[in-house]
């Protein structure tokens, strides 16, 4: 619908769907590939207790706090992995505008 717009506003009609695309690709890719699913290597059940009663927003500090450092390595090479996508699609997307 652009051509509703004035046109001073096109290109920013058309960078908003560019965005939203990207963000879209990052959900989709994210998970299909399952980036978002993760599984914690917790073996000492008191660590399981203390991270089961926290809220959802302390888990890297809770996992920090009991040593857990490389879990969250891990788990932040797993984010990683959407992004890789985006950087194909707006490559792709960049060469077609071209």
């Amino acid at each position: 619908m652009p051509f509703l717009l004035p046109e001073k506003y096109h290109f920013r009609h058309q960078y908003t769907f560019f965005l939203h695309d990207i963000l879209a690709k990052i959900v989709t890719v994210g998970e299909k590939e399952a980036h978002f699913n993760h599984i914690l290597q917790i073996e000492n059940v008191e660590h399981q207790k203390i991270l089961n009663s926290r809220k959802q927003e302390e888990t890297f500090d809770t996992l920090t706090e009991l040593g857990y450092s490389d879990q969250i390595d891990l788990l932040s090479e797993d984010q990683k992995k959407p992004w890789e996508a985006i950087n194909d699609f707006s490559s792709n997307e960049l060469s077609k505008n071209s």
